[in-house]
């Protein structure tokens, strides 16, 4: 019986307690120890142990610490009612002044 050697993302979500896309996301850092086979991503169970552990020690390599939050220019918008379906799209009818 052979003995399975590495980890599917989905297999990775459910070790972390997130959700697969959060997985996905987490295999295209450049710190993680994920391997692209074709279509299929395979973790090293060895390599995502160390990683977990390194992760640990160091906060900042952490995917889970909070992002960084940059400044953001407020734009005016126009106050808009009555949405109305437009070939598929939804547009929006602005408010008589």
């Amino acid at each position: 019986m052979e003995k399975k050697i590495t980890y599917n993302v989905r297999e990775v979500a459910e070790l972390l307690n997130i959700n697969v896309a959060k997985a996905y996301e987490l295999t295209k850092r450049k710190d993680f120890p994920a391997i692209r086979l074709g279509r299929r991503i395979v973790v090293p169970k060895d390599a995502f142990f160390k990683w977990l552990e390194l992760a640990a020690q160091d906060k900042e390599s952490s995917s889970f610490s909070a992002p960084s939050l940059k400044p953001c220019k407020w734009k005016q918008v126009a106050i808009v009612s009555k949405p109305q379906a437009v070939t598929g799209f939804l547009a929006f009818r602005p408010l008589a002044v």
